[in-house]
């Protein structure tokens, strides 16, 4: 049974992650008119319905690729990262109550699909891409780790994990195991 329909003012959805006390929702948009920028649009929880709290907007971006919101920060703080498709392929780390970007990296040399947290590492994100790879960012520093996971030879779709593992699929129809201690 459907309970809610949230209308988007001025995107089409492209991403969606909810944070992991479930009280704010993020959605990746693209713009419906070609002079509205691609942004993400936050969402709050007030009396049981999903009410706009605010969004930002990526420098240079056409595509919000995916979103995942990011533990930290603070009790009043919610922190996520994007994947922006535009000139570049950039992946943003965001503190979307302050609205302003706390770094960008450049890893990827095309379209970021996926991104995955673990829950035990908040400073810890990875980014899967159609470039085939995946790659760790450490979010307390300013340039990327250098790790990446080049197993795939098609687009990197999904990435999860658990303790020390972290699982990858891609469209090369395989499932990759990775030790991150290794």
């Amino acid at each position: 049974k459907l309970i809610e329909s949230c209308v988007l003012a001025r995107h089409y959805a492209s991403a969606l992650d909810l944070t992991r006390q479930g009280r704010a929702m993020l959605v990746g948009g693209v713009g419906r008119a070609p002079s509205t920028n691609p942004a993400v649009v936050f969402y709050g929880e007030e009396l049981g319905r999903w009410v706009e709290k605010g969004a930002v907007e990526p420098d240079g971006g056409r595509v919000i690729t995916c979103v995942k919101s990011i533990r930290g920060g603070g009790h009043n703080s919610l922190l996520f990262c994007c994947g922006v498709h535009g000139a570049a392929n950039t992946l943003c780390y965001y503190d979307a109550t302050r609205q302003n970007v706390l770094r960008d990296y450049h890893e990827h040399s095309d379209i970021i699909t996926c991104l995955f947290s673990p829950s035990d590492r908040e400073n810890l994100v990875f980014s899967g891409s159609r470039d085939c790879t995946v790659c760790l960012y450490d979010l307390r520093m300013p340039q990327p780790t250098g790790q990446q996971f080049t197993h795939h030879y098609s687009t990197v779709t999904a990435i999860d994990g658990f303790g020390d593992y972290v699982i990858t699929g891609g469209l090369d129809k395989r499932i990759m195991v990775h030790d991150q201690r290794m």
